[in-house]
């Protein structure tokens, strides 16, 4: 199929501020043509197909100092004014690194601002999982004493700084769980710091004794909930615990136990589970993670705030065409080649296009409004940002409208240079906590049973008999399904094929299968041509085919298949079972009288389920065999 290139020259997501300002930028900043091995893409211009706005397209926010919490507070200042006179809109944070939002994921929880974070907070950073790689180590290692003092310090211990210092005084060698050990040590705590040890010996005594012999997942996990780990963290928080047990679970299948004294590096790319909050909550995420999607408004926070520089490469290396040029690193301490130096020139062209093409990105997210944050610096040219910022690349184009308003921003404290120092209020489990009573344990009988219905033996009916018999009553139910009107004998003559490839998938011998066939194909005339087998086959207001019904039997679910059921004109139900054999032999009456024996407690089975499902009108039961053109019915057996 030939393919034709189509450019896309509309912008149906933003208003016309936008768009203008979009294309002003980045036709300045962005190549006028096309180069390949330079990573360089033309901008072409879009048009705007939404109308000019009421809020202004781009909004610029110079930071004036980098080193305080300002750009943080203003960012929350104006997520809560944007909350105020659009409460219903969209408000993304963008940023190029998760490293940017250290100050602001923090002054959001503490402004109330329910947030949802990408890939943004790494699990290491909650509290409670940081209590609980220390339970681990503390198990782990017993000569840990960091760890020991942290969960002796962790809301469901919560012991003092002070009763923490009388415990170790003059002693840097014991294990702490020997000191609490030390009658005098632990005289020295205070009343409360004994009762709260208490406790945490009670139920760190029997851990550490089953220790390394049990399941370690199992012991910590236990050991965890026993503490009262549970009641010290939020519904959002017990996924993220329960991501790190799953780790936990991880390492030991993999039969590394070892690993466990590095886990802290196994969770360093695990992140916190993103929801704070749902609704309209703000949406934080990287740029790379906000290709294809849009917002009402975005915020470009940290756009001051330098790159990361890329590690020299081993080989620097490009394609052209067919061709491949590549150079090594020189050795230590000798000069880059020629060609290693054009190489990295090229190299850090591209990078520069390729960031480019990310603000581009992030800038066409929005719909009403995007504002940039930002800090600039003072150098003996003036007032410019950082070199690798962000803020850079767009320095050429804002440059003046970011000075203006730089000028115009109100005068503001620095920050918070030297911050109050607030009170600390340790976050602990009262002394008269207990852990919940486990639920008492499940009852247990014996396991219910789901059987299908037994077949009535036939010693003479082998596979060929089985396989018929299975391909002719899905026949039958598809003539009731289809409708009798329908059907007709050359009808059945065209599915001679069809019953061929039938009896196969059922597992049908090659070598009988003609035979079998034109004795399936007979059954199917036979039926059709029969009045009887007309009568069962037609449509009736109350009928179903190959009807299942399932019911309990002591402690076993018992589950019977109803070849056909129907109400007649009469009102009476009646109940047939197809039987798709055919005896060959002489006295037709007695194998008749015979299979109405054989076969009567079955359907006398089928007539109590439907008086357990509530019939109350007349029943009738039946054998109808097609390749005899007979309808059997049951009468009372005789005493």
């Amino acid at each position: 199929i030939p393919l034709k290139k189509l450019q896309l020259l509309a912008n149906f997501r933003s208003q016309k501020r936008i768009v203008d300002w979009v294309n002003r930028c980045f036709a300045e900043i962005l190549p006028a043509m096309d180069d390949p091995d330079r990573g360089a893409i033309a901008y072409t211009e879009c048009s705007a197909v939404q109308t000019q706005g009421l809020e202004p397209g781009v909004t610029l926010n110079p930071i004036t100092d980098s080193k305080t919490d300002e750009e943080a507070r203003r960012v929350v200042e104006l997520i809560q004014k944007i909350r105020k006179s659009h409460p219903k809109d969209t408000i993304a944070l963008l940023v190029r690194a998760r490293t940017h939002l250290l100050q602001i994921v923090p002054h959001l929880q503490e402004a109330g601002i329910q947030f949802r974070a990408e890939e943004i907070d790494p699990l290491t950073s909650r509290p409670a999982i940081l209590d609980l790689l220390a339970l681990m180590r503390a198990l782990i290692s017993p000569m840990d004493r960091v760890s020991w003092l942290s969960i002796l310090r962790a809301p469901w211990c919560g012991l003092s700084l002070q009763d923490l210092h009388h415990l170790c005084r003059l002693d840097n060698h014991l294990p702490l769980w020997n000191l609490l050990h030390q009658a005098e040590r632990f005289d020295r705590l205070s009343g409360e710091g004994q009762q709260r040890a208490a406790r945490f010996i009670h139920i760190m005594k029997p851990v550490l004794d089953a220790f390394p012999a049990a399941n370690f997942r199992q012991l910590l996990e236990g050991c965890w909930i026993r503490l009262g780990g549970p009641a010290c963290v939020d519904s959002y928080t017990r996924k993220d615990i329960q991501v790190f047990f799953d780790k936990v679970s991880e390492v030991l299948d993999s039969g590394e136990f070892d690993s466990l004294h590095n886990f802290e590096g196994i969770l360093e790319n695990l992140f916190a589970n993103p929801s704070t909050g749902e609704g309209h909550s703000v949406q934080i995420m990287t740029i790379h993670k906000a290709k294809g999607l849009e917002f009402d408004f975005v915020l470009l926070p940290g756009l001051g705030k330098r790159s990361k520089a890329d590690d020299k490469p081993l080989i620097n290396w490009i394609t052209h065409g067919d061709n491949l040029l590549f150079a090594p690193i020189p050795p230590a301490g000798e000069k880059d080649s020629e060609v290693y130096k054009f190489l990295k020139r090229l190299d850090k062209d591209r990078t520069l296009y390729e960031t480019r093409r990310i603000l581009y990105v992030a800038a066409t997210r929005t719909k009403k409004q995007l504002h940039l944050f930002g800090h600039t610096q003072m150098t003996k040219d003036g007032i410019t940002p950082q070199a690798t910022s962000m803020l850079s690349h767009l320095w050429g184009f804002i440059a003046d409208d970011w000075q203006q308003a730089l000028a115009n921003t109100e005068a503001q404290p620095e920050g918070n240079p030297v911050p109050e120092v607030e009170a600390q209020y340790l976050k602990r489990l009262p002394l008269d906590f207990e852990t919940p009573k486990a639920p008492a344990d499940i009852e247990t009988e014996a396991a219910l049973d789901i059987s299908l219905e037994e077949e009535v033996p036939y010693d003479w009916a082998g596979n060929e008999a089985r396989c018929l018999g299975n391909v002719l009553h899905r026949s039958f139910e598809t003539i009731v399904r289809e409708g009798l009107d329908q059907w007709n004998a050359r009808r059945a003559d065209e599915m001679k094929p069809a019953l061929k490839a039938a009896l196969l998938a059922e597992g049908m011998s090659p070598l009988n299968l003609e035979d079998t066939a034109q004795k399936g194909l007979r059954a199917l005339k036979n039926i059709l041509g029969d009045e009887n087998g007309r009568k069962i086959l037609k449509r009736y207001e109350n009928e179903k085919a190959e009807y299942a019904l399932t019911f309990m039997e002591g402690r076993n679910f018992r589950n019977k298949i109803v070849d056909r059921t129907f109400v007649d004109g009469e009102g009476v139900r009646w109940i047939v079972d197809y039987k798709t054999g055919e005896h060959e032999g002489s006295n037709l009456k007695k194998f008749f009288d015979d299979e109405m024996d054989r076969h009567r407690d079955q359907l006398e089975s089928y007539e109590k389920l439907f008086r357990l499902q509530g019939e109350t009108r007349p029943i009738k039961k039946a054998l109808y065999y097609p390749l005899h053109q007979r309808l059997v019915e049951i009468t009372e057996k005789q005493v």
